[in-house]
């Protein structure tokens, strides 16, 4: 039996059909096992390399199982058996040859373009694209309304100086956990905003909470009997009237700089833009009512603030800041259109909307935004991955999620690819779209943290609820 046994491994080892035929067995058993594991334990780096490894060993062997069928190329294979470990060793050579040439040609390649862009103008460095440090009574965000916010890291943890800064509610316009509030209106498409549907919303049972020990009580003020639908909105927005009052005050201060860590590349914090947000909501439904209820002022304080807030994050290197200020750029223009629809502003208002609006230039932003995201995306990732290794990544998500542009081992010269990490992983190690089961918003989503909460479960990019990242 042992004799019989070592004959079926001698022929297969040596003879060139039964060898390429378990050849390409063995691949589509190792291609199965590498599908397995990455369907339970999600991509991982040695099962990266067992999958394409399989798939080239079947590719190679079916063909020359096929071939070895002919006697002279059978002939050829078997002396290649029977030399297979110089074959080997030539193959792995050459391999290692390839790499280090092309190792060579992309860094030669890469060196060559960014000295001729330099030449132009052009700036590689991260440090160029991020914000000069502002003095602190000049900064718009060193007030009270979002100290909350600051953060440091210690050792690669985050320590916020207040740890229930995403429970902090500085304005808005919505009912907590609920996501059925009137439409703002849009003045794209000609539709005014609709103070009586607000009315109704923050006079309903919307606006009820039960109280421990007591009766229900309502989230926002109301009077108890209905005003005007203005008077209402206002009286029920008056809910943060202290704080709106602290957000023009700080409108004064001609500098912003939020305290980003932009040194973490892809890893950078940005929890204020969520509030930004909210802020010019907040101040686009108050300055329609007051326009509403006759008070010019009160709207152009509103408005003033709002352009002041979409000029705070102007020079963040991100893309997605500069989608936010689109954003709150389009609900400040909500008051400002209805206001010229009802001939309610007078010249030196106009003037004034006038100025803000010609100290925009989107295109500008966008292109040195998405510079910013070239320099603290793709080439901090090459950075990163030349100095701690690849497998070092593990520590952001899956190292399989990351695909930077590249010609070899260096990034491909040339390339304009914005590829963001972590754009195809598990739900188990990055950060997608998610539909939370119960669990709390937390503003500070961005490119590769983890999940706040593990009971979320994959939901559509149209979801109205979704679960937030943490480090």
């Amino acid at each position: 039996m042992n004799e019989k046994i070592k004959n079926i491994l001698h022929t297969a080892w040596n003879e060139p059909r039964h060898f390429f035929f378990w050849l390409a067995m063995l691949s589509l058993c190792g291609f199965a096992v590498a599908c397995v594991g990455i369907g339970l334990a999600g991509p991982v780096l040695l099962l990266a390399f067992i999958l394409p490894a399989s798939l080239l060993c079947f590719a190679v062997s079916v063909p020359a199982f096929i071939l070895a069928w002919i006697p002279p190329v059978r002939r050829v294979f078997a002396w290649l058996l029977g030399r297979r470990y110089l074959v080997l060793g030539c193959v792995v050579t050459l391999v290692a040859l390839f790499y280090a040439v092309e190792d060579w040609r992309g860094r030669h390649a890469w060196q060559s373009f960014k000295r001729e862009q330099e030449a132009k103008g052009e700036r590689f460095e991260r440090a160029s694209f991020i914000p000069p440090p502002v003095p602190s009574d000049q900064n718009f965000f060193e007030t009270p309304l979002w100290e909350d916010m600051r953060f440091v890291k210690s050792n690669g943890t985050v320590v916020w100086s207040d740890t229930n800064w995403g429970n902090r509610v500085l304005l808005s316009i919505n009912v907590p956990r609920r996501y059925d509030a009137p439409s703002p209106g849009n003045w794209a498409n000609g539709q005014h905003m609709d103070l009586a549907a607000w009315q109704a919303f923050y006079r309903g049972t919307n606006n009820l909470f039960a109280a421990q020990g007591g009766p229900p009580t309502n989230y926002f003020p109301v009077a108890n009997a209905p005003q005007t639908s203005a008077a209402d909105v206002l009286l029920a927005l008056s809910k943060f009237k202290q704080n709106r009052e602290l957000l023009i005050a700080s409108c004064s201060r001609p500098d912003s700089r939020f305290w980003a860590n932009y040194e973490d590349g892809p890893g950078t914090l940005l929890p204020h833009l969520a509030r930004v947000k909210a802020c010019v909501q907040y101040l686009s439904l108050h300055a329609d009512a007051a326009l509403k209820e006759g008070d010019r002022g009160t709207a152009m304080e509103d408005v003033k603030a709002a352009f002041r807030l979409i000029e705070s994050i102007r020079r963040e290197p991100t893309l997605i800041s500069q989608l936010v200020r689109i954003a709150a750029l389009h609900l400040t223009l909500q008051p400002v259109w209805e206001g010229l629809a009802d001939r309610q502003w007078s010249e030196a208002e106009l003037s004034t909307i006038e100025d803000e609006l010609g100290k925009q230039d989107f295109l500008a932003d966008y292109e040195s935004a998405m510079r910013g995201e070239r320099n603290n995306c793709e080439l901090w990732a090459v950075d990163f991955i030349r100095k701690a290794g690849i497998k070092a990544l593990d520590e952001f998500g899956d190292s399989s999620c990351w695909a930077p542009p590249y010609s070899g081992w260096s990034p491909r010269a040339g390339s304009t690819r914005t590829n963001y990490p972590f754009a195809g992983c598990t739900r188990t190690t990055c950060c997608r779209w998610w539909t939370c089961n119960g669990a709390s918003s937390h503003p500070n989503s961005r490119h590769g943290r983890r999940l706040l909460s593990l009971s979320c479960t994959d939901g559509p990019m149209t979801s109205s609820r979704r679960c937030w990242c943490q480090p």
